[in-house]
């Protein structure tokens, strides 16, 4: 990845949209995808309630836990991708039987 800007090509969501970009990443979009400018790295989790993967322009990831501060060195973006809270895919499957998508 280059440093400077997430060189996604213009991802798209799962409904056919694009990630939204906000300063103010979940708290304007909550459990979505969303891309955060930053000027000194930082993100903060205080008031988000569920893990987030952090992904930089600069190539650094870090699982972010609720209520934690957090810096990526170096970065002037960072993707935040909401995780579940115990993991796997949402629906996907039901007391390991596996249920029609």
């Amino acid at each position: 990845m280059s440093k400077g800007s997430l060189n996604y090509p213009k991802q798209k969501l799962q409904d056919g949209g694009e990630v939204p970009v906000s300063e103010n990443g979940l708290y304007d979009y909550p459990e979505q995808t969303v891309k955060v400018p930053t000027k000194d790295g930082k993100i903060t989790m205080k008031g988000i309630k569920y893990p987030v993967l952090g992904i930089a322009n600069t190539g650094e990831e870090i699982m972010m836990q609720p209520e934690k501060e957090y810096q990526f060195k170096g970065a002037t973006e960072v993707l935040e991708l909401p995780q579940l809270e115990k993991g796997g895919t949402k629906n996907k499957y039901k007391k390991n039987k596996k249920v029609k998508a």
